[in-house]
């Protein structure tokens, strides 16, 4: 009799851990997807947006380049650029004379996709769309904001080539600010 209840235990001990296993294993954790990325004013390097209704937000998996997203305020100028980069795409948003809590027009958008049909993948507009600053930092160097506009099917040089229209929406952004001063 001790011997079948030994076995038994036996038994058990080594069948309870592989249920706990294979019970483990049916409960992964889903991936979660990504979202757009809350607005906050703290220079945490975020951008995202809806480029026509699908989900464009930086992921760090472009791997030539060592940020994913930058922004740059040449003072010289008061030009100031947003860029973002994923595997498959690019966004380029330039402001003029950029200033904080007020809605400015976009100079230059451009958007370049690998994904897209090929009978079209750069986007490019000027004067489409707006950015609003919510917080332009320089001291902190930090800066965020709102943004929207629209792009007309063009090439790398941004001349209209086509009627496909691309429309970038929600966007927002929270960057650590470069800043380049010609006089230094």
């Amino acid at each position: 009799m001790k011997t079948k209840i030994q076995n038994l235990k036996t038994f058990l001990l080594i069948l309870l851990p592989l249920y706990f296993l294979l019970l483990g294993i049916g409960c992964k954790k889903e991936k979660e997807e990504p979202q757009l990325p809350a607005e906050t004013q703290t220079g945490a390097n975020t951008f995202g947006c809806y480029v026509n209704g699908e989900l464009f937000v930086k992921d760090g998996s472009a791997p030539w380049m060592h940020r994913p997203v930058e922004a740059s305020l040449q003072i010289e100028n008061q030009i100031l650029i947003l860029e973002s980069y994923t595997k498959e795409s690019y966004m380029y948003i330039e402001i003029q004379e950029p200033k904080a809590n007020i809605s400015i027009p976009v100079s230059i958008a451009y958007y370049r996709t690998s994904e897209w049909p090929r009978d079209c993948f750069c986007f490019s507009g000027k004067e489409t769309g707006e950015l609003f600053f919510t917080k332009l930092d320089t001291v902190n160097r930090i800066v965020s904001g709102r943004f929207q506009f629209q792009g007309q099917c063009s090439n790398e040089m941004l001349e209209i080539t086509g009627d496909s229209i691309v429309s970038i929406t929600n966007g927002r952004f929270d960057i650590k600010l470069d800043i380049y001063d010609n006089d230094n």
